[in-house]
């Protein structure tokens, strides 16, 4: 611990003045050591991931989103704030519209559906019929008429 207000105010601009990797490992190293060194953990899992059909079959109701979050804390014990039911139900909206990685199988190929569809192909709409107008004979018109 520095003496006097001058020396704290030296340590502390000379601190500043390095780069970042420097002044961490002035001060502790065993911390920044154990922090960089440590990597990986248990992945992040929303708090309202369980509570994904709750907030599914309270949109069907017509229920907004405040009050959503408000019935979340009251009958689930989930303080969050409106905001987060809102971006945690579009977000795992967006992400089961695509297909993940982990749940394709190796057999099935993109190009080679195993399944029969169970409802008949589409064909394309048939074309319009042809008007009947009649182009007029070019031969027949005098164009030194009109001018």
């Amino acid at each position: 611990m520095p003496q006097c207000a001058a020396q704290f105010h030296r340590t502390l601009t000379f601190s500043y003045s390095l780069p970042r990797f420097f002044a961490d490992g002035l001060f502790c190293p065993a911390m920044t050591e154990t922090a960089q060194a440590k990597r990986g953990g248990k992945a992040f899992h929303s708090i309202l991931e369980p509570h994904f059909d709750f907030i599914h079959q309270q949109r069907q109701r017509r229920k907004t989103w405040q009050e959503i979050a408000g019935l979340l804390f009251s009958e689930k014990g989930v303080r969050v704030t409106l905001y987060a039911p809102y971006r945690f139900y579009r977000r795992r909206l967006k992400r089961a519209a695509k297909p993940h990685w982990e749940n394709t199988t190796i057999d099935s190929q993109p190009g080679r559906p195993n399944t029969v569809p169970s409802r008949p192909q589409s064909r394309p709409a048939p074309l319009p019929m042809k008007p009947d107008f009649k182009r007029p004979d070019l031969s027949t018109i005098n164009t030194e008429e009109f001018t």
